[in-house]
């Protein structure tokens, strides 16, 4: 059961803190002044971000997948992903905007003032605010993609630098008396991957 391993594992470390910190949310909550409160649900009511929280779910989801092992027999492979899907489910129970929402009133209570957070909500229930929303995955794929092909290029001269300082180090090493002590090369250091992903 090795393959079952790294999932399942992850998904209990994500699972066991929840109850627990969902108790402190609830708790947390209840100090926020209220006025301030209600402006930090408009704003995350303005922003969306119940969607957002069902997208990453998704992510989740489709990042777990991927990680179940292919070329198991039909039987076992059913067998693992239901056992994932087990541990999923229980995460995305927790995982609800219902059970996290009182941890983000929190959180950006703690941040704007009451003020504040109304004038967010105001820009982001304007056309321009939710435009900005509704591109907002674009432009981050965007971005990734212009740091991606920065760090592309850059890898030759990257790489080159780490080997020259591997060798610098290499040449400094004095191994004890009486003894040799093992050098380090440029061969023997990790050097950065020749294609980043971001």
């Amino acid at each position: 059961m090795k393959t079952l391993a790294v999932p399942l594992f992850l998904i209990a470390l994500i699972c066991l803190a929840l109850p627990l910190r969902a108790q402190d949310a609830a708790k947390d909550a209840d100090a926020v002044d209220p006025k301030r409160a209600a402006a930090a649900e408009a704003l995350l009511k303005a922003m969306h971000v119940d969607a957002l929280m069902e997208r990453q779910k998704q992510s989740l989801k489709d990042m777990f997948a991927a990680q179940l092992p292919k070329n198991l027999p039909p039987e076992e492979f059913q067998r693992v992903k239901a056992a994932q899907d087990a541990g999923l489910e229980i995460c995305f129970e927790e995982l609800s905007w219902e059970t996290l929402k009182p941890d983000f009133i929190r959180i950006y209570s703690e941040v704007y003032t009451e003020q504040e957070l109304r004038d967010l909500a105001s820009f982001y229930n304007s056309p321009t605010g939710q435009k900005f929303l509704e591109h907002m995955p674009e432009l981050q794929a965007k971005t990734g993609e212009i740091l991606n092909k920065r760090m592309i290029a850059l890898m030759p001269a990257i790489r080159a630098a780490a080997a020259k300082a591997a060798g610098q180090v290499r040449g400094s090493g004095t191994p004890a008396s009486g003894s040799e002590s093992p050098q380090a090369t440029p061969e023997k250091i990790p050097l950065p991957p020749e294609h980043p992903q971001f």
